[in-house]
């Protein structure tokens, strides 16, 4: 699912003329246990690389928070967007550059890797609409 989601932003990203080749998925260890700790984490990216590295429980969320925050993480590389105010480089960025995302945050609920449900607050999603953009 992460795969082809992020193949269908990458799509998207490039028919508005944004730099997104490259960008490439791993599922991670590390992002695992950060799931695992906190249940707002969900992926990372590092500086000079153009790699997302993910947790497995990004595939157990609702798709529009799965893009919600391909598309944040996504806007991290292309905006080099890593310093103390890197948040607000990435959610100027989306809101700049694909303002037709919906982007919004919110909480999400989701069943975690021991079957209980967790609460997430405040993750990144896009609209409905925009999940039917990226699917056509």
């Amino acid at each position: 699912m992460m795969g082809s989601d992020l193949a269908a932003l990458k799509r998207y990203l490039k028919s508005k003329g944004i730099p997104s080749s490259g960008i490439k998925l791993v599922r991670d260890g590390l992002a695992d246990e950060m799931n695992i700790k906190k249940a707002r984490q969900f992926c990372f990216t590092e500086e000079n690389h153009r790699t997302i590295f993910c947790a497995h429980a990004l595939d157990w969320l609702p798709r529009e928070a799965r893009v919600g925050i391909l598309l944040h993480e996504c806007f991290h590389i292309i905006g080099h967007c890593f310093n103390e105010y890197a948040e607000i480089c990435v959610d100027d960025n989306v809101m700049s550059h694909v303002p037709e995302s919906g982007y919004h945050y919110r909480d999400v609920e989701y069943i975690g890797h021991l079957g209980r449900v967790r609460k997430a607050k405040a993750i990144e999603c896009v609209s409905k609409a925009f999940l039917r953009r990226l699917d056509q």
